[in-house]
C-alpha cells in the first residue's frame, strides 16, 4: 500500500463511521436510552482517532492505511445490528400505504406526482386504476373485479 492508497482508506474510513454515527443520532433521536455517543464525545474520539490514522497513515503507509480500514470494519460491525434493526424498522414503514383513502398494510404504488391525475394501486391482488377528474381528462373511473 502506498502513501496515496493509504491517504485513501483514511478518509473513507473516516466517512464511514461519521456517516454510521450521523445515520444512527438521526434515527434513534437525541433520547437518554440510546448507545448512540452524543455529538462531544464523537467528536473529540473521531478527531483523536483520524488524526492519529493520518499520522500513521503519513509514517507508515501500509500498517496506517490498513489500521484505518480495520477501524471502519470494526464500527461497522459493532454497530452492524442497530444498523439493520433501524433500516429494516424504516423499511417496515414504507409497507403501509394508504389504498382508498384508508390505512392499509398492503404494499402498493399510488401515483401522486404533480401534473399526474391518476393513480394505480395494486389491492388484494387486483390491479384497480382510480382517477381525478380534470378539465379535458373525462370522469374518474374505478375498474373493480
Amino acid at each position: 500500500m502506498n502513501q496515496d492508497q493509504a491517504q485513501t482508506a483514511v478518509s473513507v474510513s473516516a466517512f464511514v463511521v461519521a456517516a454510521i454515527w450521523a445515520y444512527r443520532k438521526l434515527t434513534e433521536g437525541p433520547t437518554g436510552a440510546s448507545s448512540v455517543p452524543n455529538a462531544g464525545h464523537f467528536i473529540v474520539g473521531y478527531g483523536f482517532t483520524f488524526v492519529s490514522l493520518a499520522l500513521m497513515a503519513q509514517a507508515a503507509p501500509a500498517f496506517g492505511g490498513m489500521f484505518a480500514i480495520l477501524v471502519a470494519t470494526g464500527d461497522t460491525l459493532a454497530n452492524g445490528q442497530a444498523l439493520v434493526s433501524d433500516l429494516a424498522a424504516a423499511l417496515n414503514r414504507t409497507n403501509v400505504g394508504l389504498v382508498g383513502g384508508k390505512q392499509s398494510n398492503r404494499t402498493g404504488v399510488i401515483g401522486n406526482v404533480a401534473g399526474n391525475v391518476s393513480g394505480e394501486a395494486i389491492v388484494g391482488g387486483v390491479q384497480a386504476t382510480q382517477g381525478v377528474a380534470a378539465a379535458g381528462r373525462g370522469a374518474a373511473t374505478t375498474a373493480t373485479p
